[in-house]
Parts: C-alpha cells; structure tokens; sequence
C-alpha cells in the first residue's frame, strides 16, 4: 500500500504518528506508524 499523507479531503497531512487501519474483506489489520517529510 502506498499513502501520500493526505486526509480523507485530499489536504496534505504534517509529519507525525498516526494510526492505521486496512480493510480488506473481513480481514482488518490497525498500527502505528511515522510520517516524515
């Protein structure tokens, strides 16, 4: 999976931890992870 740190509105997000989760089916995987610029 590939982010380009953008918000659900498109806006470009700051360096940071954020929290993530993907759905595929009935398979949901959560975590942790560090933005940088």
């Amino acid at each position: 999976m590939i982010w380009h740190g953008e918000d659900n509105s498109g806006r470009i997000l700051p360096s940071g931890s954020y929290i993530y989760r993907v759905m595929a089916g009935s398979n949901v995987t959560t975590g942790k992870m560090m933005f940088m610029k």
